[in-house]
C-alpha cells in the first residue's frame, strides 16, 4: 500500500526510478508521473501498460502497474 487516505480533488503519482551502481555514477530510469480528477468516475481501477495508446505506464525500461480501490 502506498497510500491510504481521502484525496480531495485530486491524486497525484510520481515514482521516479534509478539504477544504483557499485563503480559508476547512478542512472536515472525515467520518472512517471500521471494526475487523476477525483471529481469524476475514472479515479478507481486498475492501471498498467498496454490499456491506451499513449501509455504512460509504459516508462521505457520499466512499467508501472497499480491500482485504486474505492476505501
Amino acid at each position: 500500500m502506498v497510500f491510504d487516505g481521502y484525496a480531495g480533488e485530486e491524486l497525484a503519482i510520481e515514482i521516479s526510478g534509478t539504477e544504483h551502481d557499485t563503480f559508476d555514477p547512478d542512472d536515472s530510469l525515467g520518472r512517471y508521473a500521471r494526475v487523476f480528477d477525483c471529481r469524476h468516475g475514472g479515479l478507481f481501477g486498475s492501471f498498467g501498460p498496454d490499456d491506451e495508446a499513449l501509455d504512460p505506464e509504459d516508462v521505457g525500461p520499466w512499467r508501472v502497474h497499480y491500482r485504486i480501490e474505492r476505501g
